[in-house]
């Protein structure tokens, strides 16, 4: 059977867009003692991106730890990750699924270690949805499909077997 390969890539600006709508979201529910809400405006120093940077590739590392026997290769630049990884076990909508979980493991992994630094009871969602992405992503790609069914038995198969 032929080996089939998919690559999937994180660009780093989607993920940092993406957590930026998580936070502000969040940040209309927190206000400081003055009542201004928090995350109204979220910046980010050349510092700070960095540190995200850092963040989708540790998470990226991550995940892809979790599927070591399927990864045939691994990338990581400045603003992409990708890796490619045989999916041969599964059908094309279940990659697409996989890939989808992919890109929210690394969404939910930036806002978690984001958040735990001081909003440990918002970044606890994240570690839990991180969890569910993993698992969900197992399900997925070490579920083997079952193989079609013939009609007939073993008395109906003909053939030879030969041994050395």
């Amino acid at each position: 059977m032929a080996v089939t390969e998919q690559t999937i890539t994180i660009g780093y600006a989607d993920i940092k867009s993406k957590v930026k709508k998580h936070f502000s979201i969040i940040g209309k529910r927190l206000s400081d003692k003055q009542g201004n809400i928090l995350f109204t405006g979220v910046t980010l120093s050349s510092t700070e991106e960095d540190i995200l940077k850092q963040y989708v590739k540790d998470a990226a590392e991550t995940f892809v730890s979790s599927f070591s026997p399927l990864i045939a290769g691994y990338t990581d630049n400045t603003d992409d990750v990708v890796f490619t990884y045989q999916r041969n076990r599964v059908s094309e909508g279940k990659a697409n699924a996989f890939c989808s979980l992919f890109k929210s493991y690394v969404v939910d992994y930036v806002a978690y270690s984001v958040l735990s630094m001081t909003y440990a009871d918002s970044a606890r969602k994240y570690a839990d949805d991180m969890t569910n992405h993993v698992n969900s992503a197992l399900k997925l790609i070490f579920q083997k499909d079952a193989p079609a069914s013939v009609s007939g038995n073993l008395t109906d198969m003909t053939g030879e077997v030969i041994l050395n």
